[in-house]
């Protein structure tokens, strides 16, 4: 904001009237920020945080029922000399309800998972199971850690996975 003033010089010996001098001065008012601040734009936070939680559901504390661990057998491999692989799935019912549950392993590059014959069944409350899948290293393995990871979906929807590690190394006593 601006505003203007006229002031007329009065300096000795001049005629009063005859000139004038043109100032300006500014004035500058902080600006308030009231987005917190009134209470329409509460009410309008509020309004929006509710719809947003109807929309999407909310969920306080941890809902899921089905626990997975995965392990691979053994840890460590050398590509000079081969061994079996076996990867454990451990999955346990933690709700309270029987669930039907399929379980699978995500195929890597350069690990060749074997899949046991049956991957689906169903788990009473509290109860547990473990699965094992075969594996080997294929001709193109290379020496690093390879993730595997484990996955279980119930027929409610429920998605949980987790990731084992197997690192291979060129040659046997090497880390």
């Amino acid at each position: 904001m601006e505003e203007r003033c006229l002031r007329k010089a009065e300096a000795p010996g001049s005629n009063p009237g005859e000139s004038t001098v043109e100032s300006t001065k500014r004035i500058i008012r902080p600006r308030k920020s009231t987005f917190f601040g009134d209470s329409m734009n509460k009410a309008c936070i509020a309004i929006l945080l509710i719809a947003l939680l109807a929309t999407t559901g909310c969920t306080i504390g941890n809902t899921k029922n089905l626990k997975l661990s995965g392990e691979v057998v053994p840890s460590k491999i050398s590509l000079d000399n081969t061994q079996p692989i076996s990867i454990e799935a451990t999955v346990k019912n933690d709700g309270t309800a029987t669930e039907t549950i399929t379980i699978d392993v995500v195929k890597t590059e350069g690990v060749d998972v074997k899949r046991p014959g049956r991957t689906q069944f169903t788990l009473k409350p509290g109860e547990s199971r473990v699965i094992n899948f075969d594996a080997e290293l294929t001709s193109d393995a290379v020496p690093g850690d390879y993730i595997l990871e484990v996955t279980v979906q119930s027929q409610s929807g429920e998605y949980v996975g987790d990731r084992a590690k197997l690192r291979v190394v060129k040659s046997k006593g090497l880390f």
